[in-house]
């Protein structure tokens, strides 16, 4: 056996089977260096296990609970749905504007369209350019939040 191979034996000693621990033992009574190293490790691992755990220092929760506190209050923690009303951005006129005429819009081609679908059971050009517009539609009002913050913050507010 080599040293190598006993070191490992050693560090795995609790799950030792009865062939690998005679294996170690024949090694150990002719290895010096080994059984110094199995000592080592017994009395490493005594004083382990009769250090106690280390405990987080007195005050530490409150001081985390009140720097968290503060930063929830002083805005760094960024825009939240549960914010005041007036802690929200608030949506520039434009945005309204171009949601109402879209959503104008897409009524005005969804309707017949949608009646020619029912009638027809074909999926005309106009239809689905309609289901393409609602899906832009769609994906416009999923992605506005983000694009309104990311101005607000290019602006620095």
């Amino acid at each position: 056996m080599r040293c190598q191979d006993a070191e490992r034996l050693i560090l795995e000693s609790g799950g030792l089977g009865p062939e690998e621990r005679s294996k170690l033992d024949t090694h150990l009574a002719r290895c010096a260096r080994c059984l110094d190293f199995r000592e080592f490790w017994r009395a490493l691992q005594g004083r382990v296990s009769f250090t106690a755990p280390a405990g987080a220092p007195s005050g530490l929760a409150e001081r985390v609970r009140r720097a968290a506190h503060a930063e929830l209050h002083s805005g760094l923690a960024g825009e939240a749905w549960w914010a005041p009303a007036d802690a929200r951005p608030e949506v520039p006129g434009f945005v309204w504007a171009a949601l109402a005429a879209i959503t104008i819009l897409t009524l005005g081609f969804l309707i017949p369209g949608v009646q020619d679908f029912v009638e027809n059971q074909k999926l005309t050009l106009g239809t689905g350019l309609v289901l393409v517009l609602i899906l832009q539609n769609t994906l416009t009002l999923f992605f506005a939040p983000v694009v309104l913050r990311r101005r607000r913050y290019l602006q620095g507010g």
